[in-house]
């Protein structure tokens, strides 16, 4: 009789173990890890808009197009964290991208709109 037994089956800390029990008789057990590698190609998405969007947002002209990529950085990033089973880090920093790259946009806004008011 050497039929395997799956004895439990339990997901800890986005690891699969499966413990596995080869022979009754024998008592040899076994332990498969198995990576859960669900990739979050949304949050890599957000990840790398929002980037594109930060970069150039310290350019005065281009930096209102930046603005609307940091909006659909912001968008991705946030659908992504919330989707399950899905890695989450890179849809985190996506959003902390997108909103330090629309911050730095009004500041640099604000700054030539106080420039151009004084000359």
């Amino acid at each position: 009789m050497s039929s395997v037994w799956w004895k439990f089956l339990f997901l800890r800390s986005k690891r699969l173990f499966l413990f596995t029990k080869s022979c009754a008789r024998h008592g040899i057990g076994h332990i498969i890890m198995a990576e859960n590698t669900e990739k979050n190609g949304l949050g890599v998405a957000g990840f790398v808009v929002s980037l594109v969007g930060l970069l150039f947002s310290w350019i005065p002209l281009v930096n209102v197009m930046s603005r609307w990529l940091c909006f659909v950085g912001l968008a991705l990033s946030v659908i992504a964290l919330f989707l399950k089973n899905k890695k989450k880090g890179l849809a985190i920093a996506g959003i902390i991208l997108a909103v330090v790259g629309i911050a730095l946009f009004y500041l640099v806004y604000a700054g030539i709109r106080a420039a151009a008011a004084n000359m």
